[in-house]
């Protein structure tokens, strides 16, 4: 499996600042081995930018994730492409795949606010400091989607380096 990635990582945003956020957000998740990101922009490179129906590309791309990050920012409340983006993993049952970045609590969306989410948080003009964290929770969360029940990994999940 040498050069295979294993973890297919979308990357939600809502707003400017969260994008830029994102789009750094790509770059550092690309010099990981095992992590294939998607970025959902029509401007990234993850798509070319005259694809024809970009709507059924993103649902494509949320159906196979193994993990959604939402970069939140102080406009993503209000961004319908991430609330259509969360509404959508939750009706394919894969909410328990959402790892929330947000600057505050006040950037998360509704439906990612309460008990059930810990957003990780980072600082507002610093976000990458945050990104190594934000990976062993990109790390820690597919290891525990791929536990048996026993508590045995699956011989796919990869290995973690130290």
């Amino acid at each position: 499996m040498v050069g295979e990635r294993l973890i297919s990582v979308f990357i939600g945003f809502g707003g400017t600042k969260a994008e830029g956020v994102a789009v750094e957000l790509k770059k550092f998740l690309n010099g990981e081995d095992i992590i294939e990101p998607f970025l959902a922009s029509p401007q990234s490179n993850s798509l070319p930018a005259n694809t024809p129906n970009f709507s059924t590309m993103i649902n494509q791309e949320l159906k196979k994730c193994d993990i959604a990050v939402f970069v939140c920012h102080k406009n993503t409340p209000n961004s319908p492409p991430i609330k259509k983006e969360i509404n959508f993993l939750y009706s394919k049952g894969k909410k328990n795949r959402i790892i929330p970045f947000a600057a505050s609590d006040n950037c998360l969306p509704r439906r990612l606010r309460g008990k059930r989410w810990r957003p990780l948080h980072f600082p507002p003009e610093k976000a990458e400091e945050s990104f190594p964290r934000l990976l062993n929770n990109i790390y820690r969360s597919y290891i525990e989607l791929t536990l048996k029940p026993t508590g045995i990994v699956s011989e796919n999940a990869p290995m973690v380096r130290q």
